[in-house]
């Protein structure tokens, strides 16, 4: 076939996709005047949650940062910002998400608007000498908290009619790479949930979104090379043998792109997109990998056959 005799079904395609868009797309309620309303997110000791924390706290929202330890809320309070409350949010504890839960009651008449489910594990290594507890762990984490989390405050979004909820993937959800195989199975769940999430609560007017970052700026790259990364130090001398050609490579990869990471602004804006808009996107894919946007990115490898595709990752 000729490559003008394309041209027709693409274009037939195209112009179905975008008139579905626009006729399917939906207007949902928008956030109180002044953003006058309660945001939960969890992960916002650093990265990513951190600077959503205080983006959303600076336009006016209440936002109940959730982290881990004591000195992480020290260090939120020193941003200063009088909307932005930390809290001790262990996302696997069942007690710290009832105490999440009736801090967000107490302060009431303020309606509960978004959740915003960050909190996550990363675990580089791959499937063949990953250690199962840790594996589980990260799952608990990554997976189940999500679950567990949606539980908790899904009755209280309900009541503030348009409650959002915002979940924080990965482009590994899609594009699993060498050494990643348990974190990306985990962020490849969490597409999962937001889909069906998304139609379960559609009768509440609740938009449910993923925000996928590419490689956003955080503390979490310094722990994939050399002393820092806990993972590869663990291993034997014969388990490190195995793959070290792959631990160079990464290794290698990680110092060529870490110029190239962009600012948790991109995400930060995402996330508040998502939360206060009228029309949110059902999916967010910021930020690049390795300099590429990630929306291309996703498209090639969507187009391109996986054989292709992996001849590409294994010489990255």
């Amino acid at each position: 076939m000729r490559l003008r005799d394309w041209a027709w079904p693409v274009g037939i395609i195209a112009t179905l996709w975008g008139a579905s868009h626009l006729v399917l797309r939906r207007a949902y309620p928008a956030p109180p005047p002044g953003n006058q309303a309660i945001i939960v997110i969890s992960g916002a000791s650093t990265g990513i949650g951190r600077h959503a924390a205080e983006y959303l706290a600076r336009l006016g929202f209440t936002v109940l940062a959730g982290v881990r330890r004591e000195a992480d809320m020290e260090d939120l309070r020193s941003a200063h910002l009088p909307s932005l409350h930390p809290i001790i949010l262990d996302v696997t504890n069942a007690s710290d998400v009832r105490a999440a839960v009736e801090r967000a009651e107490a302060l009431a008449p303020l309606p509960v608007w978004g959740l915003v489910n960050n909190a996550g594990l990363g675990y580089p290594i791959p499937v063949e000498l990953a250690d199962m507890e840790k594996a589980r762990k990260l799952f608990e984490v990554n997976v189940l908290a999500v679950i567990g989390m949606a539980q908790a405050f899904v009755p209280l979004l309900r009541r503030a009619p348009g409650g959002r909820i915002v979940n924080v993937g990965s482009a590994t959800g899609t594009m699993a790479t060498q050494g990643d195989g348990i974190y990306a199975s985990s962020k490849h769940a969490v597409e999962g949930l937001t889909d069906s999430m998304r139609l379960e609560l559609a009768a509440w007017e609740m938009s449910v979104s993923l925000v996928v970052p590419g490689q956003v700026q955080s503390g979490m790259w310094g722990k994939l090379t050399g002393q820092n990364a806990p993972a590869i130090n663990d291993l034997s001398a014969d388990q490190y043998a195995l793959y070290k050609p792959l631990f160079l490579q990464v290794e290698k990869a990680v110092s060529g792109f870490i110029p190239k990471l962009s600012p948790a602004s991109v995400t930060s804006q995402a996330i508040a997109h998502a939360l206060m808009s009228p029309q949110p996107k059902t999916r967010y894919l910021v930020a690049s990998v390795n300099g590429v946007p990630l929306w291309l990115l996703r498209g090639l490898c969507g187009l391109l056959p996986d054989r292709v595709v992996d001849f590409v990752k294994l010489r990255l």
